[in-house]
């Protein structure tokens, strides 16, 4: 009986242990398009990250932050808006945790005007040594590829 109750324990906890694992990599973005359509066809002002770095940056999350707040963190192919005010803005990414160790922080300034949409990708260059993190802007089109 002892034995029964240990395999269930051990399966418990690696069962527990995945779902631990998997839950660290999504973020606060989105995977479906479809329920952004209705910002781009409105007069709000706001910006749209998307997130394409590849298997090879699938492990961390990364934290998309403008003028220096962050908006909210992104797994892969997950995007995230936020409404921003007319005007200067800047955009960051970064890895968080152990999975940013070693690699750049990005950023990029933009202006809008009244009811501009402005459209990122964050994407990942892989080299033999090193891998850069990039911050690719995009129109309306390529954004809903």
């Amino acid at each position: 009986m002892n034995n029964i109750k240990k395999l269930n324990l051990s399966k418990l906890l690696l069962v527990s242990t995945c779902l631990i694992l998997l839950s660290a990599c999504t973020g606060t973005g989105s995977t479906s398009k479809s329920q952004f359509f209705s910002i781009v066809d409105s007069d709000i002002t706001a910006v749209l990250v998307v997130r394409n770095t590849g298997y090879a940056g699938s492990a961390a999350l990364v934290d998309v932050k403008i003028d220096g707040v962050s908006i909210g963190t992104l797994g892969e192919k997950e995007i995230l808006s936020k409404e921003i005010s007319v005007g200067s803005h800047r955009v960051a990414v970064e890895f968080k945790g152990l999975g940013g160790v070693g690699l750049n922080d990005v950023a990029r300034p933009f202006t809008v005007k009244e009811g501009d949409k402005v459209y990122y990708s964050i994407q990942l260059e892989t080299g033999f040594l090193t891998n850069k993190l990039k911050l690719v802007g995009l129109t309306k089109e390529s954004f809903f590829e």
